[in-house]
């Protein structure tokens, strides 16, 4: 089968599977999507040809990268907001839709609900649109015009897009009231994560804690994560690191300088942006993964954590992360939104040898079982197959 997909995704992310490495100079296009990434490459590894449409405005002209079964191309997108806003996307949406008929398939997937969606939308092309956030929920947090533009994409997508998936429980149920059990088709997990097994527990002096935030925003819940490190550092003797990754959390920027000036910088290490493979190199080195957020429509950084051993502590009521972690049985669930009892929860693991030790295996179990690459890439080669066959999808 030859399926296109449409959506950021950087350039650099496939570089093993073209017949040239990316130049240097052109290694940056595209944007960071850890989980269509590993779709695509699952479903080559399946054996499909696959086609990559995505856009960036950092090029003038078009870029074709090309190896056995694949194809990615990169087109011209506008910079500026206010022209995107001012005409809905369509410079956006008619490139994505041109490049279906250069570049033909047998079947068009789009992620996210927005210009990739409403430009197979438009090209009139069988096509498959997953959703991976609510763009109600998004705006709630991000109360911009440019918020306000996407939502609006997000609302024409659902009034002319014809199939549709979600990747949680919790998307499936927030968009109950568009359309009643949206086939789910979980985020893979990256296979370089996964460990032969589970890690014991830590007997080191130094204790390790991680979380991966992207940006000094409310939604991530940052300024709550630093105060319960704090109060953690009251109720354990133990020597503790706080580790912070993420834009938003190097010296000088929002996420720091709020710390500092609340005198929370102690055992705090910002490492700011660390580019991907980086901080996949990184996370193998700490003990627990602490994912503070509010809400998350998936949560990529939990899979990560789960597959390298890793036990995780996240929010109870945080969008789909109780579902992620099987309802507590892969990870300790806490109220996020009382810093006390997240330190207290973080406690309970890390002072806990059976209760550490049951969360990295169930974690892994939970990976091999729900979220291995392979079994997600031929989920949505079902429902590809469904659409060209002109059969409803069902959950």
């Amino acid at each position: 089968m030859k399926i296109a997909i449409a959506s950021w995704v950087n350039v650099s992310s496939l570089n093993d599977y073209f017949d040239h490495p990316v130049p240097k100079e052109l290694a940056h296009l595209g944007a960071p999507a850890t989980a269509v990434t590993n779709i695509i490459k699952g479903l080559h590894e399946l054996g499909h040809e696959i086609i990559v449409y995505t856009l960036d405005f950092r090029t003038e002209k078009r870029h074709i990268f090309k190896g056995e079964r694949i194809t990615f191309i990169v087109e011209k997108e506008r910079h500026r907001a206010r022209y995107k806003l001012w005409d809905g996307w369509k410079f956006e949406t008619d490139q994505i839709a041109k490049l279906t008929h250069e570049f033909p398939a047998d079947i068009y997937h789009a992620h996210w609900s927005y210009e990739y969606a409403l430009g197979l939308i438009k090209a009139k092309v069988p096509h498959l649109i997953t959703f991976r956030d609510d763009s109600w929920e998004i705006l709630k947090y991000f109360k911009d015009v440019y918020r306000l533009g996407k939502f609006n994409l997000d609302r024409r997508v659902r009034a002319k897009g014809e199939n549709f998936s979600v990747n949680s429980m919790y998307l499936q149920q927030q968009l109950s009231g568009f359309r009643k059990q949206l086939p789910i088709v979980p985020n893979p997990v990256n296979p370089h994560c996964i460990q032969p097994k589970a890690r014991p527990f830590p007997q080191h002096k130094t204790i390790k804690i991680i979380s991966i935030l992207t940006g000094f925003q409310k939604r991530k819940n940052p300024k709550k994560a630093l105060e319960a490190f704090s109060h953690l550092k009251k109720i354990m003797v133990e020597d503790l690191e706080f580790h912070i990754y993420g834009s938003g959390f190097d010296q000088g920027q929002a996420g720091y300088e709020w710390a500092l000036a609340h005198q929370l910088t102690d055992k705090v290490t910002f490492h700011g942006y660390t580019p991907y493979d980086q901080l996949i190199a990184e996370l193998p080195n700490y003990d627990l993964l602490f994912h503070p957020a509010l809400e998350e429509s998936f949560g990529n950084t939990l899979l990560e954590g789960m597959a390298f051993g890793i036990p995780v502590v996240a929010g109870q009521d945080a969008g789909a992360v109780p579902w992620v972690l099987a309802h507590g049985k892969a990870g300790q669930l806490v109220d996020v939104h009382d810093a006390k009892k997240m330190a207290e929860g973080i406690k309970s693991v890390l002072l806990n040898k059976e209760v550490y030790e049951r969360l990295t295996h169930a974690g892994l179990a939970r990976i091999h079982n729900t979220f291995a690459t392979a079994t997600i890439a031929q989920k949505y080669v079902d429902l590809y197959d469904k659409i060209l066959k002109d059969i409803p999808l069902e959950v």
